[in-house]
């Protein structure tokens, strides 16, 4: 409970400021934000819990290439300096973020049928998508 603790503060002091300049220019854009992410973390979660046992688990190694391909993507930008469209490099981390809602859930959900019920862990996984599906919404 202190690590999930310690990592929401510690998300939240990352991204707060840029909040805060949102909040104080138009707050509309904060509200929607928060409705969309609510509407998406919720439908996301509940086509992995109402799908087939399993049939979205496979989804760990596309989001693994897929991360993999936006690292290196970055780190070409970082050291070479070429231009980079950001409304694709997004849209890209929209879906990974969305994968990720659907893959963590039906893992703790499997990870607790066989028995293994660590919730704090299970928890702060899907606090960290939340929060990454939020940030890219906004």
């Amino acid at each position: 409970m202190m690590a999930l603790s310690a990592l929401a503060f510690m998300m939240g002091f990352n991204i707060g400021p840029a909040i805060h300049m949102i909040a104080a220019e138009a707050p509309e854009i904060l509200f929607q934000a928060l409705g969309y992410t609510t509407v998406s973390f919720l439908s996301f979660s509940a086509l992995a819990l109402f799908s087939k046992r399993r049939s979205y688990l496979f989804l760990g190694g596309i989001i693994a290439n897929i991360m993999f391909g936006m690292a290196i993507y970055s780190i070409g930008h970082w050291l070479f300096g070429y231009s980079i469209n950001h409304l694709p490099y997004l849209l890209v981390g929209l879906f990974v973020a969305c994968s990720f809602i659907i893959y963590d859930t039906q893992l703790i959900v499997e990870r607790a049928e066989r028995g293994a019920k660590d919730i704090p862990t299970d928890t702060m996984e899907l606090f960290v998508d939340l929060f990454r599906l939020f940030v890219k919404i906004l």
